[in-house]
């Protein structure tokens, strides 16, 4: 009986010992009648620190979808490529129906110093609710 207490209880302070919060935010970047772009941040923090990014692009498109997909994409590709090799950055692209969406994954723990003075804007919140402060600002919806 004392073993099944003593593991009931080592359960409850990892738990309590690893709190996890999630800030997702979304702000439309453009809207006209040929294309539309949107963007998502979800933010993780850990015991109260910043530990993963996901910056989310979508771009959608009216006319000439093909076309303004690999161009689309091409310019991403040329904007990230040099973080192919990195160890706390990932991208991503995939395509929809009207469109592309990219994504960034980023581990801030290991980036380099480099890295994290480069993607500032998305790693350097010192708090969930500083983050949500300065995301507001900026235009994002969050929850």
């Amino acid at each position: 009986m004392k073993k099944k207490n003593i593991f009931l209880l080592l359960i409850v302070l990892l738990l309590v010992g690893c709190k996890s919060q999630k800030l997702s935010c979304t702000k439309d970047i453009m809207k006209t009648q040929e294309a539309t772009m949107d963007e998502r941040i979800s933010l993780t923090f850990k015991n109260k620190k910043l530990t993963d990014t996901i910056y989310s692009l979508n771009y959608t498109f009216a006319d000439n979808v093909d076309s303004n997909v690999e161009t689309s994409r091409n310019a991403l590709e040329e904007q990230y490529s040099i973080y192919k090799n990195s160890k706390g950055i990932k991208y991503s692209f995939s395509n929809m129906d009207q469109g592309l969406h990219f994504q960034l994954e980023i581990a801030k723990e290991k980036l380099s110093d480099e890295e994290k003075e480069t993607f500032s804007n998305l790693v350097n919140y010192k708090t969930y609710q500083d983050a949500k402060e300065q995301l507001i600002k900026e235009g994002y919806q969050c929850k």
